[in-house]
């Protein structure tokens, strides 16, 4: 309605309305359930025999099916007919009009009453691995008159039977031989019969309607009184269904990682699987499989191409990832990422994408134009390609390539928008070598002092100011704030840059630090994976805000990072206080909280974001593997929100003191944190608040649960990419908790532990993992494919100061995903 609005040039006029007002102002639904889901009737249809979507089955064309349709008359009801005369049943199979197979007559037997006799086989001349969905069984009860020397007397033509009028039909039905499941109708049908149609001489109806009952249904809604005809149809014994640990192959292997290769010999296995299994899994272990040196494989998976159903993200992302793709994978799975991202969406997977690009094996590839067209379309988009572009330029295998990439945005925007973005490279430039030369000249404290009067001289304001935000293209950048700029105490000493608005009354732009000498694409890497986990959390219904700072690699050992305004350390927030340099106050933290916000309101919202984020950052840190972590590289806004910055040590990869790791706990949860928390109370481990907390991080971490092959994808995607924590190492990926672990924390989770990973009260949590090992990635580096046993152990040390008991929660999981 809006946008037709707006089409027509009319503004749209909107109201915000209490959702429970609106509800109550709405006509209440009458709705009356449909004629077929009441009871049944003497004058309804008989039902259809009960088969659930649990009862086991198999494909038509299994060899257990083969051979030919035989159906079973078993005895007819109700039959109408003078005592001594003899009827019998013609059979047929019928696809609407079109006969199938030749019909089948059945002996004759004595009539009236209930014929019980009949109990004869009938075979068609027909395979049942031959049906078409829509085959129809068409069934006729005769009666015949005169001596049994007659009896073929119904071979003879129309006419002659007009003449001696022998024989007349009882009555007449019809069953479809499939259910609308798909599934072949067995066991024991009761075929109510129909009075004979006029003016039809035929021995069978197939344009009559049908419908049965199942012989054992006491709803089946058949009067006593009807004629009725029960078959039973010939049992074939299914094969034994299969064992959760024997899943077909190709469900095997997708419950390993993306980077699990198909077992050796597996590949027959797979490939065999191909009709049979979902598109949306298949592909990707699909291709993998595949004998590419045999052309028959190939021109078979190009034919099953065109009748994949569209792939999830997941699978097209995971058919790009590997550097042997096919060409024509590739182009498939581009144009179902084409049709379902959205411009936000494909924003999402930027990084890797761009990383799919050096698995091209030319330059013009479907994924080059996708890219080129969106971000030709979408200024934001666009401007993150660029820099994603330019960051790799000097790591890209083929140089050429990717200046051509880059060239060919750059004519694509035009005059005016190269302008802007010239200006932008220009001054990264400038910063990289105002920090070069800050770190040479500059000593000590002093360093700030030389950064402000280098700001001064023309030769670098003149290229900092007043052009686009290379973080944010929509803000342009007024004047230098030269006061407010400042050298960072650090070892790379980064730079804080800080900017007046453009004069047009909007605030201050967000400041910037420039970081010189750091490998940033690992931060973009763990801020887009929260960004991703923010999503996923307000898909599943869970509001888990994250502060996902924007940070953007310019080049491999340099780049930008956004400040986020108001915010402060941990550790600058516990400076302040008054004790002496040993002691810690652990209610400075949520003292500090409470200045900033001194209304009750305020304050409430405050404390509820600090713990929403905080459990979202609990659960992040720990599916990631981030390490070094401490008050320093933890901050916290005004409004409570708390976020992490400095993702050096991820994926497990933790420091290391005399060859001791130095991280011995998962994630952060400090008495500081507990009670802001608890609102404050003395005893934060008994506080409703924190029982609530742990129920969120147990709902956070089973939300992620759902999507950990997604996650894993995109780590996958950049394994050569040069980043020293994401790497492959003995063979395998090296990952941390990540990848490995998920399969067996969530039976803890799902046994009805809310304390999803025995959450301590009281600061520090102390995990050991003793066995974590899974299909084709671990520990060792060796995968061993399926029936490998997983064993998490989450202890709470007893810890003093706490007085928190010990727990020991095992999970044990074998091989495959829950």
């Amino acid at each position: 309605t809006i946008r037709s609005l707006i089409t027509q040039g009319r503004t749209p006029d909107l109201c915000l309305v209490p959702k429970k007002d609106f509800y109550a102002s709405l006509h209440p639904i009458l709705f009356k359930d449909p004629s077929y889901c009441t009871p049944i009737t003497t004058t309804t249809p008989p039902a259809a025999p009960p088969t659930g979507p649990d009862t086991p089955t198999v494909s038509l064309w299994h060899p257990s099916l083969e051979g030919r349709l035989n159906l079973h008359i078993l005895k007819a009801k109700g039959v109408g007919v003078k005592e001594g005369q003899r009827v019998f049943v013609c059979a047929g199979v019928y696809h609407g009009s079109e006969v199938l197979c030749n019909a089948a007559r059945s002996g004759s037997q004595r009539g009236g009453g209930e014929a019980g006799g009949l109990g004869e086989w009938l075979q068609f001349d027909l395979a049942i691995q031959e049906l078409p969905r829509g085959s129809c069984l068409c069934l006729a009860l005769w009666s015949e008159r005169g001596s049994p020397e007659r009896r073929k007397i119904w071979e003879r033509s129309v006419g002659e039977r007009e003449r001696e009028r022998e024989e007349a039909m009882v009555g007449w039905g019809n069953i479809n031989l499939f259910d609308f499941r798909g599934r072949l109708v067995h066991g024991r049908v009761c075929v109510r019969l129909q009075a004979p149609p006029k003016g039809c001489d035929d021995r069978l109806y197939p344009l009559g309607h049908t419908g049965y009952s199942s012989s054992g249904s006491t709803t089946s809604g058949v009067d006593e009184v009807d004629t009725m005809i029960e078959v039973e149809f010939e049992k074939r014994p299914l094969p034994t269904p299969s064992l959760p640990s024997r899943r077909p192959a190709w469900q095997r292997w997708r419950s390993g990682t993306p980077l699990t290769p198909v077992a050796a010999g597996g590949e027959g296995g797979v490939w065999r699987a191909r009709q049979g299994a979902g598109g949306a899994g298949l592909p990707p272990c699909l291709v993998e499989a595949v004998r590419w040196a045999s052309r028959d494989q190939v021109s078979q998976l190009y034919l099953l191409m065109k009748e994949w159903p569209p792939l999830s993200p997941e699978a097209s992302l995971e058919l790009l990832a590997g550097p042997s793709a096919d060409p024509a994978v590739r182009c498939l799975a581009v144009r179902h990422l084409d049709r379902a991202l959205s411009d936000d969406a494909l924003l999402q997977y930027m990084l890797q994408l761009v990383q799919s690009l050096k698995h091209e094996h030319y330059l013009h590839s479907s994924l080059l134009c996708l890219l080129l067209r969106r971000g030709l379309c979408n200024a934001r988009l666009g401007h993150i390609f660029f820099w994603h572009l330019k960051a790799e330029s000097e790591l890209w295998p083929r140089r050429e390539h990717i200046l051509a990439m880059m060239e060919a945005y750059c004519r694509g925007l035009g005059a005016a928008g190269v302008v802007g973005l010239a200006r932008q490279v220009t001054a990264v430039a400038t910063m990289a070598r105002l920090a070069h030369s800050v770190r040479e000249k500059a000593e000590g404290a002093k360093k700030t002092e030389y950064l402000k009067g280098k700001l001064e001289q023309t030769e670098y304001s003149h290229s900092l100011q007043h052009l686009p935000s290379p973080l944010h293209p929509a803000i342009t950048l007024g004047r230098l704030r030269v006061s407010e700029c400042r050298v960072i105490d650090s070892a790379r000493c980064p730079l804080l840059l800080a900017w007046h608005s453009s004069g047009d009354g909007t605030p201050h732009p967000p400041a910037v630090i420039f970081k010189y000498g750091d490998d940033l694409r690992q931060d973009m890497l763990c801020l887009q994976i929260l960004t991703l986990m923010a999503r996923l959390w307000a898909q599943g219904g869970l509001e888990l805000p994250l502060v996902p700072y924007r940070c953007q690699a310019t080049t491999r050992d340099q780049g930008l990072i956004e400040v986020v305004e108001g915010a402060a350390t941990v550790y600058s927030i516990q400076r302040v206080s008054t004790l002496g340099a040993i002691q810690v106050d652990s209610s400075r933290l949520y003292k500090w909280i409470r200045e900033k916000n001194r209304t009750a309101s305020k304050l409430d919202q405050a404390v509820d974001n600090f713990s929403k984020s905080c459990a979202a950052y609990c659960v992040a840190t720990f599916v990631l593997g981030i390490g070094d972590r401490h008050p320093s590289n933890i901050m916290v806004s005004r409004d409570g929100m708390i976020f992490h910055i400095d993702f050096g040590h991820i994926l497990g990869n933790f420091k290391k003191k005399f060859g001791i790791p130095r991280e011995r706990v998962p994630f952060v949860l400090t008495s500081d944190f507990l009670l802001v928390i608890a609102k404050g109370a003395e005893n934060p481990k008994d506080s409703q608040e924190f029982q609530r907390f742990q129920q969120l991080c147990g709902k956070a971490y089973l939300a992620l649960r759902h999507h950990y092959r997604l996650l894993a994808v995109l780590f996958c995607q950049l394994v050569n990419t040069g980043m020293p924590e994401v790497q492959v190492r003995g063979g395998g990926v090296f990952w941390s908790v990540c990848v490995t672990v998920t399969a067996a924390v969530v039976d803890v989770c799902r046994a009805g532990s809310h304390h999803w990973l025995g959450i301590a009260s009281g600061g520090s949590v102390h995990m050991k993992v003793m066995s974590v090992e899974g299909p084709g990635v671990h520990a060792g580096g060796k995968g061993d494919g399926e029936g490998e046993r997983r064993t998490l152990f989450v202890k709470q040390r007893n810890t003093q100061q706490f007085g928190i008991q010990m727990k020991t929660a095992t999970a044990t999981l074998t091989g495959g995903t829950p």
